[in-house]
């Protein structure tokens, strides 16, 4: 025997919601919240914040590199720090 448990949202005994779906979009805890894993557990799908930084890290530098090369193509003379 099977069964099914439908719900939107799953609150804790403060009625402030762990799990939230809407709109195809599911949210666990709230904004200041930590979500753990269980000992021996894994994630995958999710970006690490250190891909994420890195991501980050290489679209600034290449804005700069952009910037770098409009500016010596005006000829005005702009350092980049």
């Amino acid at each position: 025997m099977t069964s099914t448990i439908k719900v939107n949202n799953i609150q804790n005994q403060c009625g402030a919601n762990i799990i939230n779906e809407s709109s195809n979009t599911i949210t666990l805890g709230a904004s200041g919240d930590t979500i753990a894993l269980a000992s021996g557990a894994s994630q995958t799908g999710l970006v690490e914040q250190e891909q994420l930084i890195g991501i980050q890290l290489q679209r600034h530098q290449l804005l700069l590199q952009f910037l770098e090369t409009v500016f010596l193509q005006t000829h005005q003379v702009v350092h980049l720090v």
